[in-house]
C-alpha cells in the first residue's frame, strides 16, 4: 500500500543518507541495481537523486541512467540525463 512504501521509504532514506559519504560502497550499489533489475529500488534511487539529497559524480549517474534503462524506466532516464546540469554534473 501507499502507506507502506511511503514508511518504507523513509526508513531507507535515513539508512541510506551516509552513502554519499562513501563513493565507492555508492558505485557498487548503482552497478547492482542494474544488474538486478530492481525496479522500485531503482525509482526509489532516482527520487533521492532528483530530490537533490545526494550529488552523483558523472559515471554514478551513467550508472544509475543504466540501471533505470535496465528496468525499463525510459522517462526517468531522460529525466536524470536532462537535470544533470542542473545537478552540476558534466556528461
Amino acid at each position: 500500500t501507499r502507506s507502506t512504501r511511503s514508511t518504507r521509504s523513509a526508513l531507507v532514506r535515513q539508512v541510506f543518507s551516509q552513502l554519499p559519504s562513501d563513493p565507492k560502497l555508492l558505485t557498487q550499489i548503482l552497478k547492482s541495481l542494474g544488474e538486478r533489475r530492481a525496479r522500485e529500488d531503482v525509482i526509489f534511487f532516482v527520487e533521492v537523486v532528483q530530490s537533490h539529497e545526494w550529488s552523483l559524480t558523472a559515471p554514478q549517474n551513467t550508472l544509475l541512467i543504466s540501471a533505470c534503462q535496465r528496468s525499463r524506466l525510459w522517462q526517468q532516464a531522460l529525466d536524470l540525463f536532462h537535470t544533470m546540469p542542473q545537478r552540476n554534473v558534466t556528461p
